[in-house]
């Protein structure tokens, strides 16, 4: 029995062109949005095939790295390592990545297929689920 995967390099291709493609972003997100677009699709953080079980998980969890990394300037990718990162996107507020990490559910709408990004809007919703269960706890 074969695994399904999801090769990559369709959604990379759409990712260096997201503005043709996304909606649902407000005009004034929408330029950091592609640009955080072509940095995901100019980088290694969703390259190769994913497994489809695991995509929703993997998609979030790169686009966080990614993130995470431009706040930082720092790349934690295995290949670039500790390497400053020259982007526009890099070194803004917090509460601007929180903005961009809001995004993902667009974002897959644009690169991914309907079924795919449905699921991985479903792991967000759950994500913040846990979140505020565990805030309650504390």
């Amino acid at each position: 029995m074969t695994e399904q995967v999801l090769s990559m390099d369709e959604p990379k291709q759409r990712l260096a062109n997201l503005n043709e493609h996304l909606s649902g972003v407000s005009p004034e997100m929408f330029k950091y949005v592609c640009d955080f677009g072509r940095f995901l699709a100019g980088n290694s953080y969703l390259d190769g095939d994913i497994k489809l079980e695991y995509l929703p998980s993997v998609f979030v969890r790169q686009c966080d790295l990614a993130l995470y990394d431009l706040q930082m300037g720092v790349s934690g990718l295995w290949n670039t390592r500790g390497q400053l990162i020259q982007n526009r996107l890099t070194g803004l507020s917090e509460v601007f990545y929180l903005l961009l990490h809001m995004q993902i559910p667009h974002i897959a709408d644009a690169v991914l297929p309907a079924e795919l990004a449905a699921h991985v809007k479903n792991k967000i919703e759950w994500l913040n689920t846990e979140m505020q269960k565990e805030r309650a706890t504390k």
